[in-house]
């Protein structure tokens, strides 16, 4: 074969990195001769379409495949063409899926990884297949590194909603663990019941994350009795309203009122257009937006204040709930 005439096999080949960094003598370094594109390229066509899969040894275990694919997995999420991309993506699932739930500790989170992760629906769906791997210990570390530094409300809304489900199956008889509860759950809560630039967050720009905060906080208080303070949220409430549920409501009513005054003021001027099709420009905050036309603009502005009325429903159910269970 043509790996025979090399001199190399087909395991030398795809496991290079794990190789390369144990060292092993005799494995030629030069990238000139084994162009790392070209390595990511062999592990892709033979784990996602299996193309000389019968000559690979079955020996390997899926953890050890999933330290020698994830350079190549990096390597091709980190560059620019859509078709390297989505190679990364898809020898990224074929890896995971090789895996049993929960069996991917601590020691094999590489986090570059997921804030290369293209935000869209392969991407997380990649996002949450690579999350069920995990045990609970990587999985809350994972939540935390992600909360911190990711900068994309829709993929921390997702981080948010899978804490939830983690909380949710620790409640159940005989799931118990000491990550998602009680002591250790407090410093990921905190990351999560925050407003990032205080009332005057841009509620928009967090509008996923922010309901997903507030639907999380919102079964806490549901689902944790008052009595019972397993999750510790009741004893945390202060907190949560001078970081949080204060915060949000200035700025809810902030946001409400410059909307709605945009709205009128917008209104007011197509009513005295002086011809068709006219256009108007609008600023939000200190940004001057594009001149577009009225309609569109009018629409705009009655979408933003409909999220700010869901926002706020969920925020005020909060406080009904809060209000109706004394404290500890």
């Amino acid at each position: 074969s043509s790996l025979t005439a090399i001199g190399e096999t087909l395991p030398s080949l795809v496991c290079h990195p794990v190789l390369r960094k144990r060292r092993v003598e005799g494995f030629l370094e030069e990238e000139a001769r084994y162009p790392s594109v070209s390595l990511a390229s062999l592990a892709h066509l033979l784990f996602v379409h299996h193309i000389a899969m019968e000559t690979f040894p079955a020996v390997y275990s899926p953890v050890f495949m999933l330290r020698c694919n994830m350079e190549h997995i990096n390597l091709l999420l980190s560059r620019t063409e859509e078709h390297c991309i989505q190679k990364g993506l898809e020898l990224y699932e074929k890896t995971l899926v090789m895996l049993v739930d929960r069996s991917v500790s601590i020691n094999e989170l590489e986090i570059n990884t997921f804030t290369s992760v293209p935000q869209r629906t392969k991407g997380l769906k990649v996002l949450q297949l690579s999350m069920d791997k995990f045990d609970v210990e990587a999985k809350y570390k994972f939540f935390q590194c992600m909360l911190k530094i990711s900068n994309h409300s829709g993929v921390e809304g997702y981080v948010i909603k899978n804490i939830r489900a983690q909380i949710d199956l620790a409640l159940k008889p005989g799931n118990e663990n000491d990550w998602f509860l009680g002591v250790h759950l407090m410093p990921l809560l905190r990351q999560v019941l925050l407003l990032p630039d205080g009332p005057e967050t841009d509620l928009l720009q967090y509008v996923d994350r922010l309901m997903e905060s507030l639907n999380l906080l919102r079964y806490l208080v549901l689902r944790d009795k008052v009595t019972e303070n397993q999750t510790g949220v009741w004893t945390e409430l202060d907190r949560v309203q001078e970081r949080f549920l204060g915060p949000l409501r200035v700025g809810l009513n902030m946001s409400k009122a410059h909307y709605e005054m945009e709205l009128r003021t917008t209104a007011k001027g197509q009513k005295g257009k002086v011809k068709e099709n006219s256009v108007l420009s609008v600023a939000v905050g200190d940004e001057q937006l594009p001149n577009i036309p009225s309609e569109s603009l009018i629409q705009g502005l009655h979408s933003a204040l409909h999220t700010f009325d869901m926002m706020e429903s969920v925020l005020v159910r909060v406080e009904e709930i809060v209000d109706v269970n004394d404290r500890p």
